[in-house]
Order: structure tokens, then C-alpha cells, then sequence
């Protein structure tokens, strides 16, 4: 009887949760099928997978470098995201920088200006695409823990579905879906109706000092570490089976995350009814973590294909995402500090893992031709 009643909450609770999820999904689809996809280059430039790495890199440098803007001036940002022209605009940027980036490379093997042009493009979406994942972070994070944990792993569900739906359809297709998906993400961000906040922030937050900075940074640096192995493992198996399917891997792993947490967060939900303990949101990650690391020391021993341990990632990213900002939402209320810049923080640290690695890649097969 109390599972029965549990389970009537979770479907009330996803229902709810749903428009936020599919607008908050779209921008995720976007960033998969944007560079986990050959598709756009592959019937016209023979290094496609080569261009969808250079693709990646100038994006998130683009993504990087603005964050790195909102963490020092929030409050600058904030005012935009409060117009909804300036939503709408940015919107349309990242669109327009998918679009001329993918063309741009498309007609590289002509001109080396078009080469310049998609270089420049993708910096600008990886910018404008910065705005829109932190102003979801601001719609989403005044939510409850437990409405933010079902509204990111329905988020991570829905974008896996939608690209492995999308992932093999053809060129000029896929093109036009990547252009729309950040213009579909955008008008459902400002017509969504804006959530209820839980009420969690403390009438006297808990005074900020440098000794607590070392602290709240352990996680941050958790996630930095966390993305820089997925994108080294990332490189290191698209190079042997493509990159494309190492997006299909990435799905079925985000999946795959996402709904072992509903499920954990299900089943630990009912216990306080059975056992009167209190109910922890960060608990229902747990079980996840634990499974992640199994599988990646399984892969180890014996020595399995680096796309196995890359869907052993995709398993444990999805919590460390919903980990993250779960995280966010506790120092914020805590601390009283403001959610702009933490979130920022936040993505910049998971930003950092692909900024990083290609360099790393680049060294490594260097040190390969030297020996």
C-alpha cells in the first residue's frame, strides 16, 4: 500500500515536471546531436569525425570563456535573462551558430575562410548556449531537491530518446532538427509557467568564509575530474568505433542513470513510511555511484572495449549532473550566495573536462609517433 501510494506521487510528480523536462531536454538534444553526430559533414568531407572533434572543442571553449563571464558579473546576466527578447535572441544565436558552423565545414574543402567562419560560429554557440543552460538552472534550481532530481533525470531521458530516434537520419534533416531544437528550448523557457520555490532559503544563511571555500570546491572538483576521464575515454573510443556510436552508448548509459535514480528515489521515498527515517534526496544517488565504479574496476580487470566503460560513464554522469545540482540548490540556500554565479561555477567545472582533454589527446598521440 505504500509503494502503491508512492508510485501515485512519482506519476503525479513527473506529469507535473513534464513541460520543464521536454523544453530542458531540447537543449540537451541539441547538444547531442550537435557532437555525438557525423551526420551533418559525412556526405561531403571525408575527415567528418575529425571536424566533429574541432566542432566539440570550439564549442565548449565558447561555453567556458562565458560562464567564466557570469561567474565574475551575475548580475549583469541576470538582467537579461529576466527580458524575454534577450531569451529569444540568444536562442536564435545558438541556432544561427549551429547552422553557419555546419556549413562552414561543410564548404571548408573550398576555402579556408569558411573554415574560419565555422571555427567563429561554433565559438558563438558554445557562448549562447552557456545562457541557455543557466537560465534553466534558474527556472529549475529554486525547485524542491526531490522535483529536481525527477526534472533532470526525465530531462537526460527524453534528450537520450530523442537522439537515438534522430541519430541516423540524413544530412540536410538533421540539420534543420539542430537548428530548431535551441528555438523550441527557448519559447518553452519563457512560456513555461515559473515553479513554485521550496521555500528552503534560511531567514539567516550561514556566514560565507575562505575556510569553507576549500569545502563547497571538493565537488566542483570532483565533476571537473569526473568529465575530463569521460572526454579522454570519449576520444580514445570514437577513434576505433565513431563517434557516432559512441553517442549511442552515451544514451542508453544516460538512460540507463536516469532511471535507476527515479527508481531509487521511488523506493527511498516510501521508506520513511515504513521505517520512519528521514528522506534524503542525495541518498537515492548512491546505489548509482556504487554501480558505476563496479563497473568501470569490471572493465579494467578485464580489459573490456573502452566503449563498455564509456556506458559505465554515462551511468554515473547522470547522477553526478542531478549530484551537482542538488549540491547547487544546498549552498545556495545555505549560504545564501547567489545562484547565478553558483551555478555557473558549476557548469564551467563540467566545462572544463573537454576544454582540457583535447590538448591531452594531442600530446598523447604525439608521445605514440615519437616512440
Amino acid at each position: 500500500m505504500f509503494l502503491l501510494d508512492s508510485f501515485k506521487q512519482l506519476s503525479r510528480a513527473l506529469m507535473r515536471l513534464a513541460p520543464y523536462a521536454c523544453g530542458f531536454a531540447l537543449y540537451w538534444a541539441w547538444l547531442m546531436l550537435s557532437f555525438y553526430v557525423t551526420s551533418p559533414f559525412s556526405d561531403n568531407v571525408s575527415y567528418a569525425p575529425l571536424l566533429t572533434n574541432l566542432a566539440w572543442f570550439c564549442s565548449a571553449s565558447g561555453h567556458a570563456i562565458v560562464l567564466v563571464f557570469f561567474i565574475v558579473k551575475p548580475h549583469v546576466i541576470a538582467r537579461f535573462m529576466e527580458k524575454r527578447s534577450a531569451i529569444y535572441a540568444f536562442g536564435a544565436l545558438l541556432a544561427s551558430g549551429s547552422l553557419f558552423g555546419s556549413v562552414g565545414f561543410i564548404m571548408s574543402a573550398e576555402s579556408s575562410i569558411w573554415m574560419a567562419i565555422s571555427v567563429l560560429s561554433f565559438l558563438v554557440a558554445g557562448g549562447t548556449s552557456a545562457f541557455l543552460a543557466v537560465a534553466w538552472g534558474m527556472k529549475l534550481l529554486p525547485m524542491s531537491r526531490k522535483d529536481i532530481s525527477y526534472v533532470n533525470a526525465l530531462t537526460l531521458i527524453i534528450a537520450g530518446g530523442i537522439h537515438l530516434l534522430l541519430s541516423s537520419i540524413n544530412s540536410i534533416t538533421m540539420l534543420a532538427v539542430v537548428i530548431s531544437l535551441p528555438l523550441l528550448s527557448s519559447v518553452i523557457l519563457i512560456h513555461a509557467p515559473k515553479p513554485e520555490p521550496a521555500d528552503l532559503q534560511s531567514d539567516s544563511p550561514e556566514q560565507y568564509t575562505v575556510r569553507r571555500s576549500f569545502g563547497i570546491a571538493i565537488p566542483l572538483v570532483t565533476c571537473a575530474l569526473y568529465a575530463l576521464c569521460g572526454e579522454l575515454l570519449r576520444n580514445a573510443s570514437a577513434s576505433s568505433v565513431g563517434v557516432t556510436t559512441m553517442g549511442v552508448y552515451y544514451d542508453f548509459g544516460l538512460i540507463i542513470g536516469s532511471a535507476v535514480i527515479i527508481a531509487s528515489e521511488y523506493f527511498s521515498q516510501a521508506k520513511p513510511a515504513i521505517t520512519d527515517k528521514p528522506h534524503n534526496e542525495f541518498n537515492a544517488l548512491k546505489p548509482m555511484f556504487m554501480a558505476m565504479a563496479l563497473a568501470f574496476m569490471i572493465t579494467v580487470i578485464f580489459s573490456m572495449p573502452y566503449y563498455f566503460a564509456y556506458l559505465c560513464f554515462a551511468v554515473g554522469f547522470a547522477g553526478l549532473r542531478i549530484y551537482a545540482w542538488l549540491y547547487c540548490n544546498s549552498i545556495i540556500n545555505k549560504f545564501g550566495l547567489n545562484p547565478i554565479r553558483v551555478f555557473s561555477i558549476m557548469l564551467a567545472s563540467f566545462a572544463l573536462g573537454p576544454f582540457i582533454a583535447s590538448p591531452i589527446m594531442h600530446l598523447v598521440a604525439i608521445n605514440d609517433d615519437l616512440w
